[in-house]
């Protein structure tokens, strides 16, 4: 299987000549402090179904086939999804958090993360323990979806497919 050049999104790590001699850049992701570059990329897209809240697509992508259980991959996106379906709630909480923010002229803010911000914080975490779990042991990566402006989520593929079958059949 031959490696894909892909366009980088973010940091410049160094630039190459692609088709139409248009220059291109080979993405790095940083894994433990360590720059890995991902051979395939899986976006999963925002789910506008059900309106505009922020929710993911749950299909599993054919390219993630035989690299990770479904039924893992379907309990990450739902659980972020409903992590950013209680953020988006307007409670009671989020009423009193909002007046207080009003009347102390957004000072309420530098002492106490709103409830929007700490859900962010929770996917962030719950993220990072998936992947030290579930997905970097399958050569996976999952980035966090506000890296991404909330668009996707992106699913890495860190190493060779056909490295992955022969590690797992030795085992």
């Amino acid at each position: 299987m031959s490696q894909t050049r892909m366009l980088q999104t973010g940091q410049n790590q160094g630039s190459q000549v692609g088709d139409n001699n248009r220059p291109e850049t080979i993405i790095t992701i940083n894994i433990n402090g360590v720059p890995v570059t991902p051979i395939q990329r899986v976006f999963l897209q925002r789910d506008y179904r059900e309106g505009v809240a922020i929710r993911f697509m749950t299909d599993f992508p054919v390219e993630l086939n035989g690299l990770i259980d479904p039924g893992a991959f379907e309990y990450t996106v739902k659980k972020i999804n409903s992590i950013f379906r209680e953020a988006e709630e307007f409670t009671c909480t989020t009423f009193c958090e909002s007046c207080l923010g009003f009347l102390t002229a957004n000072l309420y803010w530098f002492c106490r993360d709103s409830r929007y911000q700490q859900a962010l914080k929770s996917i962030s975490k719950f993220i990072r323990e998936q992947n030290q779990c579930v997905y970097l042991p399958n050569s996976l990566y999952v980035t966090d979806p506000v890296v991404r402006g909330l668009r996707c989520i992106e699913i890495s593929v860190v190493a060779d497919p056909l490295q992955l079958q022969q590690r797992s059949s030795s085992s």
